[in-house]
């Protein structure tokens, strides 16, 4: 069954605060100061209160004071594929999972403190090497949006295959662009692809599509999801802002 994203239009909710108002300051960093670029595409605050940033020319941890610059190098065949860093996720071993255009998926090793390729899935499929999102879902495993599938990681054991309750997912989003991943208040995941999004239920056996309108001769691609405190599934899009208008 299909339901449909109701499109906000021109719906802009304008706050007038009057009064005082508070100071406001901010610090700016630049690559003089430490870090590898001044294009930053992902931030990510892992659970040791690190906060790293992925860029377009390497990784970089920040401990408040320093940076660590994690890069690609020739000469190391299991690291980093690639510089541009395009999403950031830890798992429940305080790995810090790394997304790249150009370099697909790697892991940041803590105890080694190094970062290693997970090129393959242990079933030897490749991993699309274009990672558009990393999410974790509530069974603790990581799932890699893609140009190309939806890989997930087994977080427990990463050179074995997640359970059989997630064949269904990988099978149907083989060969499908996906764009960006979200896990839901009820434990549910949505996924976004062209001009579609889908709903995977709790125990990933049921998939859901959601067709998105378009007002124009290009379908839209939804970049972004949340939810709010009523349950209510927004996206955004190049196209503008949508919300999922479903009972569920």
């Amino acid at each position: 069954m299909k339901a449909c994203l109701l499109l906000i239009l021109n719906a802009l909710l304008i706050i007038h605060v009057f009064g005082q108002e508070l100071p406001v300051s901010f610090q700016r960093y630049y690559s003089k100061d430490g870090l590898s670029s001044n294009t930053i595409y992902s931030i990510y605050r892992d659970s040791y209160g690190f906060l790293w940033l992925g860029t377009e020319d390497g990784l970089n941890r920040y401990d408040g004071k320093t940076y660590k610059v994690y890069r690609y190098d020739a000469n190391n065949e299991l690291g980093l594929k690639a510089n541009h860093i395009t999403t950031l996720c830890e798992d429940n071993k305080g790995r810090i999972w790394i997304g790249t255009t150009g370099g697909g998926l790697s892991y940041y090793d803590r105890r080694l403190d190094k970062v290693f390729a997970y090129e393959k899935s242990p079933d030897e499929r490749w991993v699309s090497t274009a990672i558009t999102s990393l999410m974790q879902d509530h069974k603790g495993n990581i799932w890699a949006s893609s140009y190309g599938n939806i890989t997930v990681v087994n977080t427990e054991n990463i050179n074995a295959l997640p359970d059989p309750s997630y064949e269904k997912v990988v099978t149907f989003f083989n060969e499908k662009f996906t764009r960006f991943i979200y896990k839901d208040k009820d434990d549910q995941m949505w996924i976004s692809s062209i001009g579609t999004v889908y709903k995977i239920s709790k125990d990933f056996q049921e998939i859901v599509e959601f067709t998105v309108p378009s007002h124009s001769s290009s379908t839209v691609e939804i970049n972004s999801i949340t939810e709010d405190d009523n349950k209510r599934i927004w996206a955004g899009s190049s196209h503008g802002l949508y919300f999922l208008d479903y009972k569920g």
